[in-house]
Order: structure tokens, then C-alpha cells, then sequence
């Protein structure tokens, strides 16, 4: 499991350094979060936190002669839930998108998460760096569509961040402050009303224009984003 956990950290520039974490923790529930986070505390000891591992900051999924967190055991597409009440979506921190995204595929509805869920490991640090998604344009950034967060504090306790509790401030500076201010070990999020497999129609592509063009193509682009009202466009 250890080479697993040390070998899964990815960035741009993780090639030019080789991590080697102290220890790696395999929580498989949030208590055992709170019991790693309390004797790191306890031992002032230095520490990183992995979700999918796909990062383009070197050192910001592993550590170097330190304890790595490593959520490769709470990753399981069947605790992805939809709740049609409150019309949201539950999330483990060590899901990938691509997984969240087939299991909920059922409902017609989907997270705003990441661009690339099906060819990469990004995960849900994705949530706390901001996170731009597809789904952005009429959604906003996927941390914009925060319901409710589990937070293991620094000091090894569980608390529940929301907008209007006694831990927004708390729940504002995760939205892009990563794990600064405690793991989050459990993501309650706005579901977007997608549609089923059926009723989806996509289409992409490039299109490429010679410099001889330059001049019409930056007055067209100028044209669409001052007048499009389109808040999908």
C-alpha cells in the first residue's frame, strides 16, 4: 500500500522531485482521520493530504519525510449519493470524478466537478482549490456550490461547516484555501439537473483560422463575450 500512496501524488513537476512520505495513513472512516489528525497535532509533525493525487503543485498531495493522508480507502462510488428532498449530492473525499459522476448518472443530475473526470485522477481537492468546471458558466466555480462540509480540525475534532453556522468562516475559507484549515472528510453539494444518458446531446470540436483572419476572429470574440446573454454559452 505504502508505494501505492507515494507513487499516486501527480503535478507538473512531481518528476523532478522523488517524495518519500515518513509514514502513509489509509483512513477508511472519519474517526480515523480525527485519531491521525490528533497525534500529528500532538507530535507538531509535518503532514499532506491526498484525494485523487492530481495536483500541478509540487508537494501539495505528498510530503517529504512526513505523514501522508492518504484517501485511497473512502473512494467508494456507492456511498455517492443523491437526496432528491434537499436536491443535493453527498461525496466522499476520496472519490474521483469520473466514479461520482457514472453513479449518479441514474438520477440526471451531477456535481460541479471536474473537466477531465473519465482520463485523469482529479479528485475532490479540486473542490478547495475553487474549481472550474464545465458546468461553471451558469454554476459558478464548484466551490460556489457548497451545501455543507465535515472538517476534522487540526486538533483531531469533527465539526459540521455550513453557511449560517457557527463555522462559516470556517466554511468561506475552504472554498478555495485547500486543506489549510482542516480535512474535509465528507461534501454535501448542490445537485445540477443534467439529464439522463438518453436525453444528452454534446458535440466539440476545434475550429482553426488563419492569421491572415486574426483581426475578425478577435472582433467576434470581443462581439460574444460583451453581447451573449446566454448564461450557458
Amino acid at each position: 500500500e505504502y508505494s501505492i500512496g507515494a507513487n499516486f501524488a501527480w503535478s507538473t513537476f512531481n518528476d523532478e522531485v522523488n517524495f518519500q512520505p515518513t509514514c502513509i495513513v489509509f483512513p477508511n472512516t472519519t474517526k480515523h482521520v480525527q485519531t491521525a489528525m490528533k497525534a500529528i497535532f500532538q507530535n507538531n509533525a509535518e503532514y499532506s493530504v491526498q484525494a485523487g493525487g492530481h495536483s500541478g503543485m509540487t508537494g501539495w498531495n505528498t510530503v517529504e519525510n512526513g505523514i501522508l493522508i492518504s484517501f485511497i480507502n473512502m473512494m467508494n462510488s456507492r456511498v455517492t449519493s443523491y437526496d432528491s428532498q434537499s436536491d443535493t449530492i453527498t461525496l466522499l473525499p476520496g472519490i474521483h470524478w469520473g466514479d461520482a459522476t457514472s453513479a449518479l448518472q441514474q438520477y440526471g443530475v451531477a456535481p460541479v466537478g471536474a473537466r477531465l473526470p473519465f482520463t485523469s485522477t482529479v479528485g475532490t481537492g479540486l473542490l478547495l482549490g475553487g474549481g472550474i468546471s464545465y458546468l461553471s458558466s451558469p454554476e459558478g466555480y464548484a466551490a460556489d456550490n457548497f451545501v455543507s462540509l465535515d472538517v476534522v480540525l487540526v486538533n483531531g475534532t469533527l465539526v459540521t461547516a455550513t453557511v449560517d453556522n457557527g463555522y462559516a468562516d470556517l466554511f468561506k475559507a475552504l472554498k478555495c484555501g485547500g486543506n489549510r484549515f482542516g480535512i474535509v472528510t465528507k461534501y454535501v453539494v448542490k445537485a445540477v439537473h443534467t439529464g439522463l444518458e438518453q436525453d444528452k446531446r454534446w458535440f466539440g470540436g476545434l475550429l482553426v483560422y488563419p492569421n491572415s483572419s486574426s483581426e475578425a476572429v478577435l472582433a467576434a470574440l470581443a462581439h460574444f463575450v460583451h453581447d451573449t446573454t446566454n448564461p450557458n454559452a
